[in-house]
């Protein structure tokens, strides 16, 4: 396109009047080459313009495609890591929610396990032995004796119990109730000191110790090393616990319970690389001559044509480009973030049902909880009842035995009247003798009445316990077998393989061993005194 300067100056030559000393008017003078070389000249300028404009453009839309694509990219980056964190947020309380749950649902559980021992002991009514004391599902018997700590537990265990374990201030409290003497109960850490464990294994939780202690002694070494517990009847409250050495002597209490025993997808967000500029470029050269240089301008001009048309071409594509990449980053961008935003609500959703899960546990926990509290106030008034129908019961029995009488010379304990020999005999010569006293020899089933012959008897005394059917096998008078035994040391040994000792089938109180456990097998044959028992 040309220029106006240049269209007047094609006017103005087109009226001018021929020059004489042209050459013929076949358009081929000096004044035709004068204006088509400025013809030319202006289409290459309009040429070039255009060239460096798209170039311009081209450049220009490139740095602006490179800032949104890095706008975008950047958003999406802002909006994958504010949605990922909402997303660890929400998990990370969704895991604390469900780990309270799965607490609530273990307790709840064990309550339950609870509940159902305790129906069950309820269904089953079980009662003490005689001689026992009853509180809640345990019963417990105080000794007559004293004994170490590790002698107490023995008595207990042989007895298919052990010393009394305190888990409740009411357990404390009933103890104090019946406990008049410096007593042992079942808590100690011989094992590791100052780690106090209960006979059972189980650590101490809740403890009543009496002022400053445990102690292990004050730091006294003449009172050595404390690694067992007792009851101090001096301290006149609940708090009365002590720690004591295991080797002291000590009254003891015996326990027996009346029952038998998560992941999220990754997002990956694609950039396109950006596109590989190339520019043409053109080389001129100076003209040689006018033929040359027509063909140079023609060189010149389809040049600046070809370049303007690539760099329209190249324009226009890279419009289409910058298009569909803006849009992509758009639809990736949407995309992630509608992901994640699913995956957020849908952890919303399981946070809300866990929570809710969790809620209902707490209530039927506590519901539990207070069915429990009733259940325990009833099982308190039915054991109140059961005291007050055992203290009447107890009441009456005395009232009968206060009836009752022992012939005379005969000595009473219990509902047993019981008659020492004046005279010595043969184990068969002393049963001969009860018998035709309507009674039999004494049958020892109790560490009491053990205990109650023992404040008697000062000779060697047969009882009524023979192996003589059945080597071995010591049976009472009365056909049944031994269960409860007081043998004193390697007794009995059968006369310990002595041939002229003879076969020691009879059983006899030797008053030289000082303690509970002094029977002695012996040859029937023997001369010893005897007791007779009879029912009052």
């Amino acid at each position: 396109m040309l220029s106006s300067r240049a269209m007047e100056e094609l006017h103005v030559h087109e009226y001018d009047e021929p020059d004489d000393s042209s050459p013929s008017t076949n358009g081929t003078g000096p004044r035709s080459s004068k204006l088509k070389s400025r013809s030319d000249g202006a289409v290459f300028l309009s040429l070039g313009l255009l060239s460096v404009f798209l170039l311009a453009r081209l450049i220009s839309f490139f740095v602006y495609h490179h800032n949104s694509v890095g706008g975008s990219a950047a958003d999406l980056s802002t909006v994958k890591a504010n949605l990922t964190e909402c997303l660890r947020a929400s998990e990370d309380k969704l895991s604390s929610v469900s780990e309270e749950r799965d607490l609530l649902n273990a307790s709840l559980t064990n309550l339950m396990e609870e509940m159902d021992r305790r129906q069950r002991w309820c269904n089953q009514k079980k009662t003490c032995p005689e001689g026992w004391r009853r509180f809640s599902c345990s019963c417990y018997l105080l000794s007559t004796r004293t004994g170490s700590w590790e002698e107490s537990r023995k008595d207990c265990r042989d007895k298919g119990a052990d010393l009394v374990i305190i888990d409740s201030l009411q357990e404390q409290e009933f103890l104090l109730s019946i406990v008049t003497e410096y007593t042992w109960i079942g808590l100690s850490d011989g094992d590791d000191e100052g780690t106090w464990k209960w006979v059972d294994g189980t650590p101490l939780t809740e403890a009543y110790w009496g002022l400053d202690q445990p102690n292990n002694g004050g730091g006294y070494p003449h009172l050595g090393e404390q690694d067992c517990a007792e009851i101090d009847v001096d301290w006149k409250t609940e708090r009365n616990w002590n720690d004591l050495r295991c080797d002291t002597s000590r009254h003891w209490i015996c326990e027996n319970l009346m029952l038998s025993s998560r992941a999220m997808e990754e997002l990956h967000v694609h950039e396109y690389d950006e596109p590989d500029d190339s520019s043409p470029s053109t080389n001129g050269t100076g003209p040689r001559s006018s033929k040359l240089k027509s063909r140079s301008d023609g060189a010149v001009f389809l040049s600046l044509g070809l370049l303007s048309v690539f760099l329209l071409a190249r324009l226009i594509s890279f419009f289409v480009y910058h298009h569909n990449s803006v849009g992509g980053s758009a639809a990736d961008l949407s995309t992630v973030k509608a992901n994640l935003t699913e995956c957020l609500r849908a952890s919303e959703d399981k946070l809300s049902s866990v929570s809710e899960e969790r809620d209902l546990l707490n209530a039927s926990l506590t519901n539990l909880m207070e069915e429990m509290d009733r259940r325990q106030r009833l099982s308190t008034n039915l054991m109140e009842e059961m005291d007050r129908r055992q203290r009447l019961s107890t009441n009456l029995m005395e009232e009968m035995d206060r009836q009752k009488t022992c012939p005379e010379g005969w000595r009473r304990f219990s509902c047993s009247c019981y008659l020492l020999s004046t005279r010595t005999g043969s184990w068969e010569e002393s049963r001969k003798d009860c018998r035709d006293k309507g009674a039999d020899l004494v049958i020892i089933d109790s560490l009491q009445e053990q205990e109650f012959l023992l404040s008697i008897v000062t000779e060697y005394t047969w009882i009524g316990l023979s192996d003589g059917d059945d080597e071995g096998t010591w049976k009472w008078v009365d056909g049944t077998p031994l269960t409860e035994a007081y043998w004193g040391l390697d007794q009995p040994n059968n006369g310990a393989g002595n041939p002229h000792l003879g076969e020691q089938d009879c059983a006899e109180i030797d008053v030289d061993w000082k303690t509970e456990r002094n029977w002695n097998d012996l040859r029937c044959d023997t001369s010893r005194h005897w007791i007779c028992e009879n029912l009052a």
